[in-house]
């Protein structure tokens, strides 16, 4: 039978809450067995597989940081997906058809990522205003921390406030972080968009 047992030391290892010196840890496979003296970490040294890290290395606890943000997933996912196109040129029509098609207060697009774009650069507010003047329009960035909109979408915003260039179009950081806050979605929108993300985080 394969024995998947090893050793760890390092100068330092983090435990209880504290960093105690010259531990080492039983390893075996991707579960810890237990953690060792110095001396019986060099007695199991001599028939399992030893490897120390000398120096100032030290041993830390790992954690598991979900980080899903299940809430703004699932709401947009329920939003129109930008994600896939190859050219702004082919963006900007489909954000014409969708907000000529459609009757919303606000019309809020997701995951855009204008680096595979073949223009090569963000969507500006006049190109925005040209394909949706009447129409408040957001577009947000596949990375969450930028965004553009249109005139008519610049105007829903509080006046002066920071991270909103009016010439440009663009929103950055808090702004697009905080975009339901400023513009809550309704129960309905809240449900739907947690009940899909839950469906699709188990799927």
């Amino acid at each position: 039978m394969k024995d998947d047992r090893y050793v760890i030391s390092a100068e330092w290892i983090f435990l209880d809450g504290e960093f105690r010196k010259g531990m080492a840890l039983l390893v075996n496979g991707d579960r810890i067995d237990g953690v060792l003296e110095r001396d019986d970490a060099l007695f199991l040294g001599k028939y399992l597989p030893f490897t120390e890290y000398s120096g100032e290395f030290m041993l830390l606890p790992a954690f598991i940081d979900a980080h899903s943000h299940l809430y703004a997933y699932g709401i947009d996912r329920n939003r129109p997906s930008l994600e896939g196109f190859s050219s702004l040129k082919d963006v900007l029509e489909f954000v014409k058809h969708f907000v000529s098609e459609r009757e919303r207060n606000l019309y809020i697009f997701v995951d855009f990522d204008q680096s595979g774009w073949k223009e090569g650069h963000m969507p500006r507010r006049e190109e925005l205003d040209l394909v949706a003047p009447d129409r408040p329009v957001i577009l947000m960035r596949v990375c969450g921390h930028v965004a553009v909109g249109n005139r008519k979408g610049l105007e829903l915003w509080p006046e002066g406030i920071d991270g909103v260039d009016l010439e440009t179009g663009l929103m950055v950081e808090d702004v697009p972080l905080n975009l339901n806050r400023y513009f809550p979605p309704d129960d309905g929108e809240i449900e739907e968009g947690i009940l899909r993300g839950q469906k699709e985080y188990m799927g």
